[in-house]
Protein backbone atom coordinates (compact mmCIF):
# COMPACT_ATOMS: atom_id res chain seq x y z
CA UNK A 1 0.00 0.00 0.00
CA UNK A 2 3.36 2.32 1.03
CA UNK A 3 4.22 1.19 -2.92
CA UNK A 4 1.46 2.99 -4.24
CA UNK A 5 0.62 6.00 -2.36
CA UNK A 6 2.33 9.12 -2.65
CA UNK A 7 4.21 10.92 -0.03
CA UNK A 8 1.09 13.33 0.95
CA UNK A 9 -1.34 10.33 1.72
CA UNK A 10 -1.83 8.45 4.72
CA UNK A 11 -2.35 4.72 5.11
CA UNK A 12 -3.11 3.13 8.14
CA UNK A 13 -4.39 0.00 9.47
CA UNK A 14 -8.20 -0.07 10.47
CA UNK A 15 -8.43 -3.45 12.14
CA UNK A 16 -8.01 -7.06 11.21
CA UNK A 17 -7.40 -7.08 6.96
CA UNK A 18 -8.91 -3.61 6.29
CA UNK A 19 -6.93 -1.04 5.44
CA UNK A 20 -7.17 3.04 4.48
CA UNK A 21 -5.62 5.31 2.24
CA UNK A 22 -6.27 8.87 1.63
CA UNK A 23 -5.47 9.94 -0.97
CA UNK A 24 -4.77 14.31 -0.18
CA UNK A 25 -4.72 17.36 -2.91
CA UNK A 26 -6.73 15.27 -5.21
CA UNK A 27 -7.99 17.41 -8.24
CA UNK A 28 -10.06 14.96 -10.05
CA UNK A 29 -11.30 10.87 -9.95
CA UNK A 30 -8.64 9.97 -12.39
CA UNK A 31 -6.01 10.21 -9.43
CA UNK A 32 -7.49 8.11 -7.38
CA UNK A 33 -8.34 5.86 -10.06
CA UNK A 34 -4.82 5.82 -11.43
CA UNK A 35 -3.63 4.44 -7.55
CA UNK A 36 -6.46 2.22 -7.40
CA UNK A 37 -5.11 0.77 -10.83
CA UNK A 38 -1.67 0.35 -9.40
CA UNK A 39 -2.77 -0.73 -6.18
CA UNK A 40 -5.02 -3.75 -8.24
CA UNK A 41 -1.71 -4.27 -10.16
CA UNK A 42 0.57 -4.57 -6.98
CA UNK A 43 -1.45 -6.76 -5.30
CA UNK A 44 -1.92 -9.35 -8.40
CA UNK A 45 1.52 -10.32 -7.76
CA UNK A 46 1.87 -13.19 -4.92
CA UNK A 47 3.85 -12.49 -1.75
CA UNK A 48 6.37 -15.03 -1.32
CA UNK A 49 6.93 -15.85 2.52
CA UNK A 50 8.78 -18.91 3.99
CA UNK A 51 9.43 -20.40 0.73
CA UNK A 52 5.61 -20.47 -0.57
CA UNK A 53 3.82 -18.41 -2.89
CA UNK A 54 0.64 -16.42 -1.26
CA UNK A 55 -1.56 -15.25 -3.71
CA UNK A 56 -3.83 -12.28 -2.33
CA UNK A 57 -7.01 -10.83 -2.97
CA UNK A 58 -8.77 -7.43 -1.80
CA UNK A 59 -11.11 -5.59 -2.50
CA UNK A 60 -11.51 -1.35 -2.46
CA UNK A 61 -14.26 1.35 -1.69
CA UNK A 62 -13.90 4.36 -3.41
CA UNK A 63 -14.94 7.48 -2.28
CA UNK A 64 -14.19 10.83 -3.06
CA UNK A 65 -14.60 14.19 -1.23
CA UNK A 66 -15.70 16.96 -3.60
CA UNK A 67 -18.44 14.81 -5.48
CA UNK A 68 -19.29 12.51 -2.47
CA UNK A 69 -19.88 15.11 0.06
CA UNK A 70 -17.67 17.06 2.32
CA UNK A 71 -18.46 15.56 5.80
CA UNK A 72 -15.70 13.60 7.35
CA UNK A 73 -17.84 10.85 8.55
CA UNK A 74 -20.37 10.45 6.07
CA UNK A 75 -17.60 10.14 3.34
CA UNK A 76 -16.25 7.54 5.77
CA UNK A 77 -18.94 5.24 5.97
CA UNK A 78 -19.94 6.09 2.24
CA UNK A 79 -16.23 4.06 1.26
CA UNK A 80 -17.28 1.31 4.01
CA UNK A 81 -20.29 0.77 2.07
CA UNK A 82 -19.13 0.11 -1.04
CA UNK A 83 -16.02 -1.66 0.16
CA UNK A 84 -18.96 -4.29 2.48
CA UNK A 85 -20.82 -4.36 -0.98
CA UNK A 86 -17.99 -4.95 -2.95
CA UNK A 87 -16.57 -7.67 -0.95
CA UNK A 88 -20.37 -9.33 -0.72
CA UNK A 89 -20.17 -9.21 -4.82
CA UNK A 90 -17.29 -11.92 -4.75
CA UNK A 91 -14.42 -9.99 -4.04
CA UNK A 92 -11.36 -8.68 -6.30
CA UNK A 93 -13.90 -5.96 -7.25
CA UNK A 94 -13.26 -2.18 -6.87
CA UNK A 95 -16.85 -0.04 -6.52
CA UNK A 96 -17.21 3.75 -6.14
CA UNK A 97 -19.59 5.69 -3.87
CA UNK A 98 -22.29 6.19 -6.06
CA UNK A 99 -24.87 9.10 -5.48
CA UNK A 100 -27.64 6.45 -4.53
CA UNK A 101 -24.95 4.51 -2.47
CA UNK A 102 -24.14 8.05 -0.70
CA UNK A 103 -27.46 8.22 0.35
CA UNK A 104 -27.88 4.77 1.60
CA UNK A 105 -24.70 5.95 3.62
CA UNK A 106 -26.13 8.99 4.67
CA UNK A 107 -29.13 7.31 6.03
CA UNK A 108 -27.49 4.32 7.95
CA UNK A 109 -25.92 7.34 9.92
CA UNK A 110 -28.56 9.08 10.29
CA UNK A 111 -30.47 5.67 11.76
CA UNK A 112 -27.54 4.88 14.00
CA UNK A 113 -27.61 8.22 15.62
CA UNK A 114 -31.15 7.66 16.14
CA UNK A 115 -30.60 4.51 17.61
CA UNK A 116 -28.38 5.71 20.23
CA UNK A 117 -30.82 8.52 21.41
CA UNK A 118 -33.86 6.15 21.10
CA UNK A 119 -32.43 4.12 23.73
CA UNK A 120 -32.18 6.54 25.80
CA UNK A 121 -35.48 8.06 25.26
CA UNK A 122 -37.48 4.99 24.46
CA UNK A 123 -38.17 5.84 21.27
CA UNK A 124 -38.12 1.91 20.68
CA UNK A 125 -40.79 -0.49 20.67
CA UNK A 126 -40.97 -3.97 21.10
CA UNK A 127 -43.90 -5.91 19.03
CA UNK A 128 -45.29 -8.80 19.77
CA UNK A 129 -46.45 -11.59 16.95
CA UNK A 130 -48.74 -14.73 18.35
CA UNK A 131 -47.38 -17.81 17.38
CA UNK A 132 -50.09 -20.93 16.55
CA UNK A 133 -49.77 -23.97 17.18
CA UNK A 134 -50.82 -26.83 14.45
CA UNK A 135 -53.82 -27.29 17.05
CA UNK A 136 -54.49 -23.22 16.33
CA UNK A 137 -54.25 -22.45 19.80
CA UNK A 138 -51.46 -19.83 20.39
CA UNK A 139 -48.67 -21.40 21.74
CA UNK A 140 -45.82 -18.41 22.59
CA UNK A 141 -45.36 -14.79 20.95
CA UNK A 142 -42.35 -13.94 19.31
CA UNK A 143 -40.64 -10.35 20.35
CA UNK A 144 -39.85 -8.16 17.43
CA UNK A 145 -38.05 -4.98 17.98
CA UNK A 146 -39.31 -2.02 15.62
CA UNK A 147 -37.76 1.47 15.27
CA UNK A 148 -39.77 4.66 13.75
CA UNK A 149 -37.26 7.28 12.31
CA UNK A 150 -38.73 10.36 12.38
CA UNK A 151 -37.43 10.85 8.23
CA UNK A 152 -37.57 6.68 7.25
CA UNK A 153 -40.63 6.14 9.04
CA UNK A 154 -40.64 2.50 10.14
CA UNK A 155 -36.97 0.84 9.77
CA UNK A 156 -37.07 -2.94 8.78
CA UNK A 157 -35.08 -4.74 11.62
CA UNK A 158 -32.92 -5.79 8.15
CA UNK A 159 -31.51 -2.80 8.58
CA UNK A 160 -31.49 -1.83 12.07
CA UNK A 161 -29.41 -5.24 13.15
CA UNK A 162 -26.76 -4.84 11.45
CA UNK A 163 -26.38 -1.32 11.96
CA UNK A 164 -26.32 -2.39 15.43
CA UNK A 165 -23.78 -4.74 14.99
CA UNK A 166 -21.35 -3.01 13.00
CA UNK A 167 -21.44 -0.30 15.17
CA UNK A 168 -21.55 -2.46 18.95
CA UNK A 169 -25.18 -1.17 19.84
CA UNK A 170 -26.14 -4.83 19.70
CA UNK A 171 -25.73 -6.22 22.75
CA UNK A 172 -27.26 -3.04 24.82
CA UNK A 173 -29.97 -3.13 22.11
CA UNK A 174 -30.42 -7.10 23.20
CA UNK A 175 -30.42 -6.07 26.85
CA UNK A 176 -32.80 -3.40 26.50
CA UNK A 177 -35.16 -5.85 24.01
CA UNK A 178 -34.95 -8.25 27.06
CA UNK A 179 -35.66 -5.58 29.80
CA UNK A 180 -38.95 -4.52 27.62
CA UNK A 181 -39.81 -8.16 27.51
CA UNK A 182 -39.56 -9.33 30.44
CA UNK A 183 -41.58 -5.85 32.12
CA UNK A 184 -44.05 -6.65 29.95
CA UNK A 185 -44.35 -10.51 30.83
CA UNK A 186 -44.41 -9.13 34.04
CA UNK A 187 -47.67 -6.61 33.32
CA UNK A 188 -49.22 -9.17 31.75
CA UNK A 189 -49.30 -11.88 34.65
CA UNK A 190 -50.03 -9.21 37.14
CA UNK A 191 -53.24 -8.25 35.34
CA UNK A 192 -54.24 -12.20 35.63
CA UNK A 193 -52.86 -13.47 32.28
CA UNK A 194 -51.88 -16.76 32.77
CA UNK A 195 -50.20 -19.05 30.27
Amino acid sequence: LNSCARATDIVARMGGDEFAVVLTGVRNAAEPEQIAAELREAFREPVFIRGYNIELSFSMGLAICSGDGTDAIALWRGAESVLRRAQTEGGGQTIWLSPELREDAEEQIEIESSMRMRMEDAGFHVAFQPLDGFDGHIRGLEALLRLDHVRYGAVSPMKVIPIAEETGLIVPLGRWVIEQVCRQIRDWMDGGMRT
